[in-house]
């Protein structure tokens, strides 16, 4: 997803529908700023690889990153070890791991598919999406993925094999803006992030539609504004790219403040990935050349 990103930090922080194929032209309101709280939380750097963009989390504190600009997916485990899962598949975006059946999935937002990683093999399980984004699972298991390009949500259903999937409209348009990021939380509410409108969109399984919040920053529609999210059981955590903040957002009521206030302004956040075990949640942004490992505990 993060398709100008050459290279990230991944940090750490502590916590106690129809189909369109026809271009869509953005709107071009802005939204309204107000002054936000902040919380406070300090920086510690942890280890050090090449790049990244995506990130989920395992038990353990397991990490898996995608790799836009280098091909690569790649796992760090809580011994701060770094292996590569797969190499040469260029432009992976999302990323997001099958825990109980030790299964990756991954995004080409350039080329429209989808692939799977089971073990050594690596199958591309569906084509011709228009501009694969976020994935995301709900809690019976079900894949969704977000193709940003037609304003649509959708569900992927496998065959007997699991080689290849069948997509079927879970939801379109409406609040949708260039959907990008996606998440589902224990109640299969849908949360959705419009990638250039700083916007989070709440959806229920009854495929009602809210505007849960609009983070600051102007409509921009030349450089991503929200990057991904992840959630825990009372809040939202969003990458907002091109401000260079993590906001924490009420799933209920939509209020949002700032993690680490104005010291804690990064470099073009993208990933997001929040761990049940420990309350951190990891993060990716840049820095240079290179992708710091770090972790922000949060003071409050």
């Amino acid at each position: 997803m993060s398709y100008i990103i050459k290279s990230i930090y991944v940090v750490f922080i502590f916590l106690s529908c129809s189909e369109s194929s026809d271009p869509i032209t953005p709107s071009p309101e802005e939204p309204n700023v107000e002054v936000i709280d902040t919380v406070e939380a300090t920086l510690t750097n942890y280890s050090i690889t090449d790049s990244g963009d995506d990130i989920d989390i395992a038990s353990n504190e397991v990490i898996y990153s995608s790799d836009y600009d280098g091909d690569k997916i790649r796992k760090f485990d809580s011994g701060n070890q770094v292996e590569t899962i797969i190499d040469g598949h260029t432009n992976l975006g999302s990323v997001a791991y099958d825990e109980s059946n030790d299964i990756i999935y991954a995004t080409n937002y350039d080329s429209g598919f989808i692939i799977r990683v089971d073990g050594t093999r690596i199958d591309t399980i569906a084509v011709n999406l228009q501009g694969p984004s976020g994935l995301a699972f709900d809690s019976d298991g079900n894949l969704f993925v977000t193709e940003n390009q037609s304003f649509t949500i959708s569900k992927m259903t496998p065959n007997s094999d699991s080689t290849e999937y069948q997509k079927s409209i879970y939801v379109s348009k409406g609040l949708l803006d260039w959907p990008t990021a996606i998440k589902f939380d224990s109640e299969n509410n849908l949360y959705a992030t419009n990638m250039f409108k700083s916007e989070i969109i709440k959806i229920t399984p009854g495929i009602q539609m809210e505007l849960l919040a609009t983070l600051p920053g102007r409509v921009n529609y030349i450089n991503y504004n929200l990057g991904y999210l992840d959630l825990d059981n009372k809040y939202l955590y969003v990458a907002h790219h091109v401000d260079g903040y993590i906001y924490r957002v009420h799933k209920v009521s939509g209020e949002f403040e700032i993690i680490g206030g104005e010291k804690m302004n990064f470099v073009n956040p993208t990933g997001v990935a929040y761990s049940t075990e420990t309350g951190r949640i990891y993060v990716t942004f840049q820095n240079g050349v290179s992708t710091n490992i770090s972790y922000l505990k949060i003071t409050e």
